[in-house]
């Protein structure tokens, strides 16, 4: 509960005697994001916004299965390793303990926009891998100083396409762009 809001909603039932078996219904509403920073740290930092939606939480304690439609709004987030803040309001589908991304529209703190697809895998909500599209034009791809990294650092806005795979500790970036100016 937030005040007189209930953020989170869980029914359903658990049967231990029945392989661990799993059957819940999951509602949120305006669930606010910053929760799940602790989760997320390795490659984001500064999560905010709101969640809402439905899920079913269904499979047995060892092999869990969340399924539903998340509707994410005012969500920004920054990615640690470029420094740079996005920010979006956009549906995303949990499917298979995977959530998809579909043509969601990002932004960088200037207003430029970007396009991601792709998903976040996992292996029954453990072991998660990234693969993720993202389509950019004139877009803040980095903002880091040198206290951040002595070998690269400045800003860098670039047109083109960024391909994020791997495990979060593990990231590999294929960026297939062009450097633009710096939008006024």
């Amino acid at each position: 509960m937030r005040d007189n809001l209930k953020t989170i909603g869980i029914e359903g039932e658990y049967l231990p005697a029945n392989q661990g078996k799993l059957n819940f219904n999951v509602n949120l509403d305006k669930l606010r994001l910053n929760l799940f920073n602790p989760y997320v740290s390795v490659i984001f930092s500064d999560l905010r916004g709101i969640a809402s939606g439905k899920a079913t939480l269904t499979g047995t304690i060892s092999k869990p299965l969340l399924n539903g439609e998340l509707n994410l709004q005012k969500t920004t987030f920054t990615v640690n390793y470029l420094r740079t803040r996005y920010n979006f309001t956009e549906k995303v589908q949990i499917e298979n303990n995977n959530i998809y991304f579909k043509e969601v529209r990002i932004y960088d703190p200037k207003g430029n926009s970007a396009y991601l697809s792709g998903a976040i895998r996992n292996k029954y909500l453990k072991d998660f891998q990234l693969d993720l599209t993202i389509r950019s034009q004139d877009f803040l791809c980095m903002n880091t100083t040198q206290a951040d990294n002595k070998l690269f650092y400045g800003t860098a806005y670039a047109t083109g396409i960024i391909r994020i795979s791997g495990p979060p500790k593990n990231i590999t970036m294929d960026i297939s762009a062009t450097t633009d100016k710096t939008p006024a």
